[in-house]
């Protein structure tokens, strides 16, 4: 049985190797078209504006553009996991509790424990894709 890290390493390897192989059919465009319902959140020093691409009681999908570089969200913790897929520019996640930085540059992923106060800061304009379980029902900064 695989310990928790490594179970994270295994999960993030799989998702870079995907992100290697992600076809211009994923496009921002062809994303929005799936929902179509625009979202927006609040976000110091810039814009984080996207598409609500899938949501179950159990499951969120959404695609964030955040732009310009150095646009951040506040210090936040929130229930349950949250795949961050970066399939274009570069973001750092501090994590408050232990002052841990993780820069995610793409293609590649990162798995959080969402109950960990962190904070996200895009260093380029950058395109994430947001996996959240349970969904976040929105952004709230805290």
């Amino acid at each position: 049985m695989l310990k928790k890290d490594e179970l994270e390493d295994t999960q993030v390897g799989k998702l870079k190797d995907f992100l290697h192989h992600i076809p211009e059919s994923l496009s921002v465009e062809r994303l929005a078209s799936l929902s179509g319902k625009a979202i927006e959140y609040e976000c110091d020093g810039g814009t984080c504006k996207g598409y609500l691409i899938y949501k179950t009681d159990y499951t969120e999908i959404v695609d964030v553009v955040m732009e310009p570089p150095g646009v951040w969200f506040r210090e936040h913790a929130h229930s349950g996991l949250e795949t961050i897929v970066v399939p274009e520019g570069q973001i750092e996640f501090t994590f408050t509790d232990n002052g841990e930085v993780v820069e995610v540059i793409a293609p590649g992923a990162l798995i959080i424990d969402r109950s960990r106060p962190h904070k996200a800061q895009a260093k380029e304009t950058t395109r994430v894709i947001g996996i959240l379980t349970p969904p976040n029902g929105g952004y709230a900064s805290g």
